[in-house]
């Protein structure tokens, strides 16, 4: 009584307690297929089938509030053909540990039989989703789409994956993540576009890698909105034929292996709104201030991004971390820059060019510089901003005393 099937609409129900563990793949449906999950159910495939959850085509997996649905096999979900989509109600969780991949659109073989020619893409919303295993979400030209989850995921190979295998298609097959979190490690790529753009929107974005690069597309990587921390043996970000755009994101990006000659971010059209700081290897300061032209011309040019010493080495950067700097109405002028003055709760001092003249310490992250750096080296590009700040305090304890 822990399942049912009603075969005119394809639709199996697995009830709360439902497990199954079997030497093949666990549960082989038909195309446009739906899985309703009620409650807690666990499906284990131990054999090297397909996986624990095999369709024949389009599937939609549908997580009602609060079921949890454990997923093991080869692979957690596999399509050869078609689109799986995993759709959550409040408190859904989908976990899946998988010898290949945790949910994966693509074929193994050209010839497989039985295969249902289809547009292959993975759409998961409402989800928390957490994997482990070879690698995470896969397909061969199909899109990803993400919205409105957790993911979390530790794999050997990239957690987000879109491939091809022979003929490259006409048109960008996109990843696309909006209003999310993502705590991703890998010990390869962590998320990898080899034939469309990566995007993602309003994110809280957390990645990891040992190996490779942060974040790889062949064509654009467009981040807005949220906050992206990145750490990573090579690039953080790589573009080979696109662009690359961080806007009105915070973000942390660490190259964290200091004997590798890589850029942080690597493209030939980089563009980063407000405000960011550069460091090297030893945690000093080599640059911080706008995007100006000569710092855009070192972006977009692959393999230069860095900066001169006064012995005329190169120095590689292995940070760069946006600076937030609040806005507000105005307050307490400071006649150096003609911004305001604006003191956080827990008394740092920070300028606001426009804007409210209540800022929090959360408005301050990044605005200072950290303790023992170096902020006026004798670099490329003198940074300005330690003299900014010194305008500000100065300013500010001037303000007091007249009070």
């Amino acid at each position: 009584n822990k399942w049912d099937y009603n075969s005119a609409t394809n639709t199996l129900i697995l009830k709360n307690g439902f497990k199954i563990k079997t030497a093949a793949s666990s549960i082989v449906l038909p195309d446009e297929a739906t899985v309703v999950v009620e409650g807690n159910a666990e499906v284990v495939s131990l054999g090297s089938g397909a996986g624990a959850v095999y369709a024949f085509g389009d599937i939609d997996v549908e997580l009602s509030e609060n079921a949890k649905l454990y997923l093991e096999g080869y692979n957690g979900i596999y399509t050869p053909s078609g689109t799986i989509s995993v759709t959550g109600a409040d408190g859904a969780k989908l976990k899946t540990s998988a010898l290949q991949t945790g949910i994966r659109v693509a074929s193994y073989y050209e010839d497989e039989e039985d295969i249902v020619e289809k547009d292959n893409a993975i759409v998961i919303k409402n989800v928390d989703l957490e994997m482990t295993g070879y690698e995470g979400i896969a397909t061969v030209l199909g899109s990803v789409t993400i919205e409105n989850c957790k993911v979390v995921a530790d794999t050997e190979e990239e957690c987000i994956l879109v491939d091809y295998m022979s003929d490259e298609p006409d048109e960008k097959i996109n990843i696309t993540i909006k209003n999310s979190t993502l705590d991703l490690s890998s010990g390869e790529e962590v998320i990898q576009s080899y034939i469309g753009d990566v995007v993602l929107e309003s994110c809280k974005t957390e990645l990891y890698t040992d190996d490779e690069e942060g974040i790889y597309s062949y064509d654009d990587i467009i981040i807005s909105g949220g906050s992206l921390e990145i750490d990573s043996a090579e690039n953080c970000l790589e573009s080979d034929c696109g662009k690359i755009e961080l806007k009105n994101v915070t973000y942390n990006l660490f190259f964290n292996n200091p004997n590798g000659e890589y850029d942080i971010i690597a493209g030939y059209d980089v563009s980063l709104s407000g405000v960011f700081a550069v460091y090297d290897a030893d945690m000093k300061l080599l640059y911080q201030g706008n995007m100006t032209d000569e710092i855009k011309e070192m972006f977009d040019e692959k393999g230069s991004f860095g900066f001169y010493d006064e012995n005329g080495e190169f120095i590689y950067p292995v940070r760069v971390k946006s600076v937030i700097i609040p806005s507000g109405p105005s307050g307490n002028n400071d006649a150096a820059t003609g911004g305001d003055v604006v003191v956080t709760p827990s008394g740092d001092v920070v300028i606001t060019p426009d804007g409210d003249d209540t800022a929090t310490d959360s408005d301050t992250t990044d605005s200072t510089t950290p303790d023992n750096e170096d902020t006026n080296p004798d670099m490329g590009v003198k940074p300005a901003f330690s003299v900014l700040l010194l305008a500000v305090s100065t300013a500010f304890i001037a303000s007091k005393k007249k009070k």
